[in-house]
């Protein structure tokens, strides 16, 4: 299997058998749907049944062209289920038109980081990911900057989330969500007013970091 397609294609010619690389590739390609597509398709049927799902898409430079761009989704469990599915979907495109196939009427809890494709889903609630919430405050932290830099106190607020998270990763669903009603709630209650007053001071640089970060919320 880890031989490539050209190489295999000179060792049958070696021994007199004119077989392509296009035909091995199309037989790799046949066996593999005959039998894995039809267990790719019960677990993505069992993957539309969890009340919550996390997603995401990152693109691939096909043969390291600059401009030939090629797009992998990911859809998985949450990180506590006790079996986690996580199916691959590839498509050329990063349009909603490619959220909406895979997902279609999914109507559970979907964690994203609020593309506009995810926008097309007509019964999923979305939820915005503090992870890129936070990058976005650390990329706007200056270099040298003091705790009184806006970016440094809003990656500050996101990392003491974070480490809360972290502490409760050993408790089960119940007690993780009465934790986070006691400690993190207030936390987060502190954070958006302090949001709030950057927005009300209606500076450039305050506006604008409050949109970027605020986007994927």
């Amino acid at each position: 299997m880890k031989v490539p397609d050209y190489r295999q294609e000179s060792y049958w010619r070696k021994i007199g058998l004119n077989i392509s690389r296009q035909h091995l590739n199309n037989w790799g390609l046949k066996s593999t749907e005959y039998y894995f597509k039809p267990m790719y398709d019960l677990l993505k049927t069992k993957l539309l049944t969890q009340p919550v799902l996390h997603a995401d898409e990152t693109y691939y430079r096909v043969l390291e062209s600059e401009t030939a761009k090629t797009y992998y989704w990911v859809f998985l469990f949450g990180r506590h289920d006790k079996h986690g599915i996580t199916p691959y979907h590839h498509n050329p495109h990063r349009s909603g038109q490619v959220a909406l196939d895979f997902l279609g009427a999914y109507a559970g809890f979907l964690h994203c980081d609020m593309w506009q494709a995810y926008q097309r889903l007509p019964e999923a609630t979305l939820v915005g990911c503090w992870a890129h919430v936070r990058r976005k405050f650390f990329e706007a932290v200056p270099q040298n900057a003091s705790d009184k830099s806006i970016a440094k106190q809003g990656w500050k607020y996101c990392t003491r989330m974070f480490r809360l998270e972290k502490e409760w990763e050993h408790l089960s669903s119940e007690e993780r969500y009465q934790t986070r009603q006691e400690q993190l709630k207030p936390l987060m209650e502190d954070f958006f007013d302090w949001c709030r007053r950057l927005a009300r001071l209606q500076t450039r640089p305050c506006n604008q970091l409050c949109l970027k970060t605020s986007g994927n919320l």
